[in-house]
């Protein structure tokens, strides 16, 4: 959900460009990290949620 609603801002702040001003841009940029470092964090969460979810049956 948080993913999706920060690509979002970031798309209309990307469609609102013309006469961006530095405040606008610096804004952009920190939601486009902001959306990285989620995106990280899912990618980690799923990829513990699948090694916890084949830890039982590797000890069967």
């Amino acid at each position: 959900m948080l993913i999706e609603k920060l690509k979002l801002t970031i798309k209309k702040l990307r469609h609102e460009q013309f006469g961006q001003c530095s405040e606008r841009r610096a804004l952009l940029e920190q939601l486009e990290l902001k959306l990285a470092k989620v995106e990280e964090t899912a990618a980690q969460a799923r990829a513990f949620a699948d090694h916890v979810a084949a830890y039982p049956a590797a000890m069967k």
